[in-house]
């Protein structure tokens, strides 16, 4: 490259010295200089294409297949991109779907749980009734032996009382009032 300037610069420089012999005036016009002008304008034009089709092609070639492969990268990128958000549009879809069925079956197993407490709670309260109910009738049943004993003990006190003392009728009526009376404050002290 530098060789065709340095050989351009002398090129120049002798045809200008060549061209500049005679000179006549200062708006004339030679056929050497015209010849010397038209061969370096010449020079000039293989030096640009020597330059232009030698230096600049293969950096604009370099240039454009850099940007060719920066427009395929974007596109294949933006094709991947494409891909990740349906992927991602599908991962929350299930996410969300899962979230769904886990508080429906939270629901389900609250629901169930609810009802087998309930059902326990339910027996549990119906067994203590049953208790209550059997100690309630053995504490009657216990009062009742109780009361049967303590009468047939008074019936025998007031027998022996009555079969002791012959009792004419008035006599044995007002035995019979007062233990009946009797019978009635035992019953009113419990």
């Amino acid at each position: 490259m530098r060789v065709v300037w340095i050989a351009a610069a002398a090129l120049v420089a002798a045809g200008a010295a060549w061209a500049s012999e005679g000179e006549e005036g200062i708006v004339s016009i030679s056929p050497k200089l015209v010849l010397f002008q038209v061969l370096n304008f010449g020079i000039l034009v293989v030096a640009v294409v020597f330059l232009f089709r030698w230096q600049m092609v293969p950096r604009l070639r370099a240039r454009e297949e850099r940007i060719r492969k920066a427009i395929d990268d974007a596109e294949r990128s933006r094709v991947e991109m494409e891909r990740l958000k349906g992927e991602h549009a599908k991962l929350v879809e299930d996410v969300r779907s899962r979230a769904k069925d886990i508080l429906d079956n939270a629901a389900k197993q609250a629901a169930s749980d609810r009802e087998e407490i309930l059902h326990r709670a339910k027996v549990e309260a119906n067994a203590a009734v049953e208790r209550a109910t059997s100690e309630i009738e053995q504490e009657r049943q216990r009062v009742t032996n109780e009361l049967r004993a303590q009468v047939a003990d008074l019936t025998v006190a007031a027998t022996k009382r009555l079969i002791a003392k012959e009792m004419d009728a008035d006599t044995q009526r007002k035995q019979v009032d007062e233990f009946l009376a009797s019978l009635d404050k035992q019953a009113a002290g419990r």
